[in-house]
């Protein structure tokens, strides 16, 4: 439905006419008196109204389109853009990260930031044992500079890896990074340039934010709902303006915990091809499961070389080995070469021979499943504890994998103040703001579980229940 707008110009004002029109209709815009999906009035119709030129409701409505607060279809005209698919336009997405202070996260009694498993679980006997055994076997050959692209042994270990979780690929298309922040820094560095539009879920995890930021992306972000991103709204904006990549973790995701459901899978990766971008997935957690079945990854589903597969090995054994890697698609492969090889030229190969020992041994999958087994006992008390001791008010989806909580306050609640509290308690948690780009204080906090002992988190929640309670 077209929609009638008013609209004063000052011919005395020393801003252009077109600049005028734009101000007054993104002002309308933005206050929600123009509602989303609304038809403006014809180019003609309204220059006529206002007694100006064509070009000069042209050059505004470009200008709207710009700014995304606008969009055109070919032989319909122009109509209101959704204001739920937020993005900077004006200047280059600027996310400033916090980096922490070692001094000052050890201050909190309980620590629930974290989002990796406890050093409790570490595999250090195996390792200890792998590592005299490369340096037995390849003596000083063990520090010596490998191929930017990683250890070929390892690639192929990692080849048959992959095949147990039914994903195809090749060694020659994997590279070894130093965990997945690397990895989402050489994508970026490769495919990114000033100005390209890259979307992610919101909220996201925080390292991409600053990672895509860095190199001068513009940032979409786009709701991410209870099964899944709003393809709709995805769909809204890559119809009207190319996107490099997507960003997504689809398996307990990082900071929500949601699992994207199969269908909207499959219905990412035929939107991928349909407008041609790329999807990054970051497999973040999809072993740590504790109750949910068949989590199928993108880039299992993926039939036309769409995704980016990303993978943090060191998160599945000790996350300060700091190692990861990338499948990518064929055609990608020598560009992001080239691009690791500019980062640190290789990855340790001391480092990378042990994994893949490791991940050729008996003890790897026996080990392994000790860790998920200590981890979904934690799960499973946290859940209790915040059933036993949290109010309603602060609600919640149980993640049923990973290693965090993302919790909701009513509206006009913001956590800044809870995690003060919360931290003169002795209890340090996460608001939600750092996961947002414009970092601005909202209602939700996470609770990240993995590095929490069984006892503190006894000892923890119900003080923390009764924070929250008088926080509402």
């Amino acid at each position: 439905m077209q929609k009638s707008v008013a609209i004063q110009l000052d011919s005395e004002s020393q801003q252009p006419l077109y600049l005028q029109v734009f101000e007054s209709l993104k002002k309308q815009i933005e206050e929600g008196r123009l509602e989303e999906h609304v038809k403006l009035p014809p180019i003609r119709k309204m220059a006529g109204e206002l007694g100006v030129n064509n070009s000069t409701i042209v050059n505004a409505y470009r200008k709207l389109e710009l700014h995304h607060l606008a969009y055109s279809k070919t032989g319909s005209g122009t109509y209101v853009a959704s204001r739920n698919v937020q993005e900077r336009t004006d200047e280059r997405s600027a996310y400033s990260i916090e980096v922490p202070s070692a001094v000052e996260k050890s201050s909190a009694i309980i620590d629930f930031t974290g989002v990796s498993p406890s050093p409790d679980y570490f595999p250090v006997s195996s390792f200890r044992a792998l590592a005299d055994q490369v340096l037995e076997r390849d003596g000083g050959y063990a520090f010596e500079s490998l191929d930017s692209q990683g250890y070929p042994p390892l690639r192929e270990t990692l080849v048959h890896w992959l095949k147990r979780r039914n994903i195809v690929g090749s060694s020659c298309n994997i590279h070894i990074t130093s965990g997945s922040q690397q990895s989402l820094d050489i994508i970026t560095k490769a495919l990114v340039n000033p100005n390209d539009v890259v979307a992610v879920e919101s909220p996201v995890y925080q390292g991409a934010l600053a990672t895509f930021s860095s190199r001068g992306a513009k940032i979409l972000e786009v709701p991410l709902l209870a099964d899944g991103i709003d393809l709709n709204r995805l769909e809204e904006r890559v119809r009207r303006t190319p996107i490099r990549f997507l960003y997504t973790m689809p398996s307990f995701q990082n900071p929500t915990g949601i699992s994207w459901t199969l269908r909207k899978k499959q219905q990412l990766l035929v939107m991928a091809e349909k407008y041609g971008f790329y999807i990054v997935e970051d497999d973040f957690l999809s072993e740590f499961s504790y109750g949910r079945k068949n989590l199928q990854t993108l880039r299992e589903l993926d039939s036309n070389d769409r995704v980016i597969y990303v993978k943090s090995i060191a998160k599945v054994l000790m996350p300060g080995l700091r190692l990861g890697f990338m499948l990518t698609p064929a055609d990608l492969t020598e560009t992001i070469r080239a691009s690791k090889y500019l980062s640190d030229i290789a990855t340790s190969g001391l480092s990378q021979r042990v994994v893949d020992l490791y991940l050729n041994s008996t003890v790897w999958d026996v080990e392994f499943k000790d860790m998920v087994r200590g981890c979904r006992i934690r799960y499973n008390l946290m859940v209790e504890q915040i059933q036993k001791n949290f109010p309603d008010g602060a609600t919640y989806l149980p993640p049923q994998g990973g290693f965090c909580f993302w919790f909701t306050l009513p509206e006009g609640r913001t956590t800044e103040a809870l995690a003060r509290k919360a931290l003169q308690s002795g209890i340090r948690l996460q608001p939600g703001h750092t996961f947002f780009l414009n970092q601005k204080p909202n209602k939700h906090f996470r609770l990240g579980f993995g590095n929490v002992e069984n006892n503190a988190i006894l000892r923890a929640m119900p003080v923390l229940g009764q924070i929250i309670r008088n926080h509402l």
